[in-house]
């Protein structure tokens, strides 16, 4: 296969090498998400070691956890502000939406779709939010979500 640079992208390349192109930046996107999925829940183990290890430590329960959006955003390369949000929606998607986190971790919904997800339910009890996680990512649905547009995603 041929994998042109950015300044030097042959010309007259065959329909057939155009679409391994394509396929190729499909699968390299499924891997994208299933990353962010492994750093959603290593975010979380983060967190939550953290704060048992400043229990322990006798610190108040409101001071807990401070630093790890710091940490989480230099590791991201991020800024702390983006870590802090990174960590919260972590933390969605592993305890309150199983389904999204899953579809995220199979390569089937973007990290921007996902946090679309959190966002739009973000105002919802817990029992609406697992009804919506799994009328939209359920594994019946899978088919639906992964060429459904993000427009209708967030109508829906």
């Amino acid at each position: 296969m041929i994998l042109p640079g950015a300044t030097d992208t042959p010309t007259g390349v065959p329909g057939v090498v155009q679409a391994e192109w394509v396929d190729l930046l499909g699968e390299l996107e499924a891997v994208k998400n299933a990353v962010t999925a492994a750093q959603a829940r290593l975010t979380l183990a983060l967190d939550e070691a953290t704060r048992a290890d400043e229990a322990r430590q006798s610190i108040r329960a409101e001071r807990q956890g401070r630093g790890v959006p710091n940490q989480v955003g230099a590791a991201l390369r991020v800024s702390p502000h983006a870590g802090a949000g990174f960590v919260s929606t972590s933390r969605v998607w592993v305890t309150q939406m199983p389904h999204t986190f899953t579809a995220l971790q199979s390569g089937v919904l973007s990290q921007w779709r996902a946090t679309l997800l959190v966002r739009e339910t973000s105002h919802l009890s817990l029992e609406h939010r697992a009804l919506i996680d799994e009328e939209i990512c359920g594994p019946t649905h899978l088919t639906e979500l992964a060429t459904m547009s993000t427009r209708r995603l967030i109508a829906r």
